[in-house]
């Protein structure tokens, strides 16, 4: 469950062991709690807040009138050249909002996206970390 104002950029090579994310992968990225100046939030944060979510009240930058403390991602189906996924906005825990997502592994892309473009760009690397370790499990069985 990222934090909703964490945009991914690219997977985060420096993180030797990562514990089992909400992305699937570490990744790097920028944070947007203030969309009209987005920074990158270093390593630490990085690790500790953005990739995990809930970071009301320990983020600086996290505002305090947000309708959101994490999102979440769930493949529903995968079948038939389509990925489906369902994500889920949080607060204190419990669902905000909720929808959603398709994916087409032929044009490797959405046929659905979500507004918000963070929430966009979280699924899209969820669902890359998805589709890799889906890859890597066919390749060993």
């Amino acid at each position: 469950m990222p934090c909703p104002y964490f945009f991914p950029t690219e997977q985060f090579a420096r993180w030797v062991r990562p514990p089992k994310l909400p992305l699937g992968d570490p990744y790097t990225g920028l944070c947007h709690a203030n969309p009209a100046s987005p920074v990158d939030p270093g390593e630490a944060v990085l690790k500790n807040l953005c990739s995990l979510g809930y970071a009301r009240g320990m983020c600086g930058r996290f505002p305090p009138e947000s309708g959101a403390d994490a999102v979440r991602f769930c493949i529903t189906e995968d079948g038939d050249g389509l990925i489906r996924l369902l994500w889920v906005r949080e607060m204190d825990h419990h669902p905000c909002d909720q929808g959603r997502l398709e994916y087409s592994l032929e044009t490797q892309a959405f046929t659905t996206s979500h507004p918000d473009t963070i929430v966009q760009q979280q699924a899209q690397a969820y669902v890359a970390s998805y589709v890799r370790r889906r890859t890597r499990a066919r390749r060993t069985s």
